[in-house]
């Protein structure tokens, strides 16, 4: 073996390297992966609060097929299924925004929502996240 074979090794060795790096630093993943994907798929119209609407499927609520929250001093869960629409009536106030849950069957919840609690999803052009505290209103489909 001569001495520019050897060379020409090590620049591969190097390169191979260079490219596990890359891989396993996360510069390779996928974004799709950074949100839950639920078992069923329930869809909605998302209103922000700089009043962007976006339609969005897969939702989860913190990763979870229900809304979660406080009502008084209990907790509550509300499964989407049973969910027409979620309008926050606030600005988060001590931690929480609080919200009209209208359902299906016509009535409606009061709740209160830790502010950071996120909602996931996907739209045609990528994946989606928003805190509570940025969200005006929830509409599902």
């Amino acid at each position: 073996m001569t001495f520019m074979d050897l060379k020409i090794k090590k620049n591969y060795a190097f390169i191979l390297l260079i490219f596990v790096w890359f891989a396993n630093t996360g510069l390779s993943a996928n974004p799709l992966q950074d949100i839950p994907k639920p078992k069923i798929s329930f869809s909605a119209t998302v209103i922000d609060d700089q009043d962007v609407s976006t339609n969005i499927k897969n939702i989860t609520w913190d990763g979870r097929l229900y809304f979660i929250g406080k009502r008084g001093r209990a907790t509550v869960t509300i499964p989407f299924e049973k969910v027409k629409k979620v309008e926050f009536l606030n600005s988060a106030q001590s931690g929480y925004m609080n919200a009209k849950v209208s359902l299906r069957e016509g009535n409606g919840v009061g709740l209160s929502f830790d502010e950071n609690t996120t909602l996931y999803g996907a739209t045609p052009f990528g994946t989606y996240r928003i805190t509570v505290k940025n969200i005006k209103e929830i509409v599902f489909k």
